[in-house]
């Protein structure tokens, strides 16, 4: 059976600008290793967040001085300063492990936040490896929200 191979990242990041004109979806998820494409994808987000008047929250596991127990309030509370709030999780992978056949803390967490009708703003999740088949690559082509596989350019040498 052949695997349907997502367009290229530069495309990717084409569609993305398109699609966020209109406001930003519930939940974005940005999978990939090519750390320069998840950048610029960040840049487009935070942009159209600020233009529509969103407060920022950023998490980033990777930082010395993540704490997780911000990054879930954060997704549960309500902002202070606006009335939405952008949140982006970075490098959460090891935090969207499931444990046995639960799914982790910070996959309810960031589900029942983008499902709560009541609360607007948006989630950016950005994992170097996430299965396509995880909750929220699922939840975030459910709520019609982009999930981008932003891969290394060249995969593989070319054939010339």
């Amino acid at each position: 059976m052949a695997t349907k191979r997502q367009a290229a990242p530069p495309q990717q990041l084409a569609e993305l600008a398109r699609s966020i004109k209109g406001g930003l979806p519930r939940l974005i998820v940005l999978r990939g290793e090519e750390r320069w494409f998840v950048e610029e994808a960040l840049k487009l987000i935070t942009a159209k967040a600020q233009a529509d008047g969103l407060e920022l929250s950023r998490h980033d596991a990777s930082d010395p001085e993540f704490k997780g127990a911000l990054l879930m309030d954060d997704l549960v509370a309500s902002p202070l300063f606006a009335t939405e709030r952008l949140v982006i999780a970075r490098n959460v992978e090891d935090l969207l492990k499931k444990s046995g056949k639960e799914s982790s803390a910070l996959t309810r967490a960031v589900s029942a936040a983008v499902q709560d009708k009541n609360r607007g703003g948006s989630v950016v999740v950005t994992c170097r490896k996430l299965r396509a088949d995880h909750a929220l690559c699922k939840l975030a082509k459910e709520l019609k929200g982009p999930v981008l596989e932003l891969r290394k350019l060249w995969d593989s040498p070319p054939p010339w």
